[in-house]
């Protein structure tokens, strides 16, 4: 899903999502994690994910107060996340539409963005179809330790209250992650690794244990995405989407991936056993073993003023 740019929106749209931008933001909703000083100078780089599980495709649009272009996604389904685009820093309003909203319709979502220079965002939709909202999260571009990644968990499965993800025969990322939230990044030993996501101890829902195998690339940082099974199935599954880098000397911003019905592409990371895990490692770099994680074809419109 490859966002592309379009001229700002202005007027009624407009002020509809500053005004409603604190209601679709209510008490316990998922908040930015601190990742620290950017390690990147320059633009801001924003993506935005699709993860509310009932509701169907959706546009969402990036729309700067400067009066500079914006982005905007066409089409994303449940689990996309898309590629990042470079965008000036400043004041963003964000929309969400029924897929092939006419220009100018009310966003059924709306929220806010400040986008700082040298920072990485995901702007993402969660929750369920009744309570969904918009969450601008920043993305951790500072390098993780060496011989380690770095990861946080977006718990996005409708059938599980709340999830959690751990390595097999490895470390435990993430207990008790509630349903619609994102948890902090924390580091973990770099590799292959089979990753479990299963409900929470006392929690409820219908949602059974599932597996992927991936790899996670030494300097490199993800986001998990934990969603309910493909084509009705009941084990959860759990997507690595990229989000920097540390090949070439540097810690860059990645790029995207579809975790869900709104993808394309099979995932290369994904399997029953080491086959996906080990083609990725022969893949040459950690650039390219994180641009490799998912494939995600994107499609984008332009939007008049």
């Amino acid at each position: 899903m490859r966002p592309r740019r379009h001229p700002a929106r202005r007027g009624t749209a407009a002020a509809a999502c500053l005004a409603a931008a604190v209601l679709l933001l209510p008490a316990g909703a998922a908040t930015a994690a601190g990742p620290g000083a950017p390690a990147v100078e320059g633009p801001a780089w924003v993506r935005a994910a699709h993860l509310v599980p009932d509701l169907p495709r959706m546009d969402i649009d990036l729309g700067p107060r400067s009066g500079q272009p914006g982005v905007v996604v066409d089409g994303a389904g449940y689990g996309d996340v898309s590629t990042y685009s470079q965008v000036p820093a400043g004041a963003y309003d964000v929309g969400v539409r029924p897929a092939g909203s006419a220009p100018g319709t009310t966003p059924v979502l709306t929220s806010s963005l400040q986008a700082e220079a040298g920072r990485a965002y995901t702007v993402v939709a969660l929750g369920s179809a009744a309570d969904a909202r918009i969450v601008p999260l920043e993305d951790d571009l500072t390098p993780p330790a060496p011989g380690e990644a770095r990861v946080r968990v977006l718990s996005a499965a409708s059938t599980a209250s709340a999830v959690d993800v751990a390595a097999v025969d490895g470390p435990s990322i993430t207990r008790g992650a509630p349903f619609a939230s994102s948890t902090s990044y924390t580091d973990v030993p770099a590799g292959r690794w089979t990753l479990r996501a299963q409900p929470a101890a006392g929690g409820t829902g219908t949602g059974q244990a599932g597996t992927t195998d991936v790899v996670l690339a030494a300097g490199s940082t993800y986001t998990l995405a934990v969603t309910d099974g493909r084509d009705g199935a009941s084990a959860l599954a759990v997507t690595p989407v990229a989000d920097a880098s540390g090949a070439a000397g540097g810690v860059l911003p990645a790029g995207g991936a579809a975790t869900g019905g709104g993808g394309e592409a099979a995932p290369v990371t994904s399997g029953s056993g080491p086959t996906a895990a080990a083609a990725l490692l022969g893949a040459g770099s950690a650039l390219a073993a994180a641009a490799a994680l998912w494939l995600l074809r994107a499609r984008g419109r332009t939007v008049r003023p």
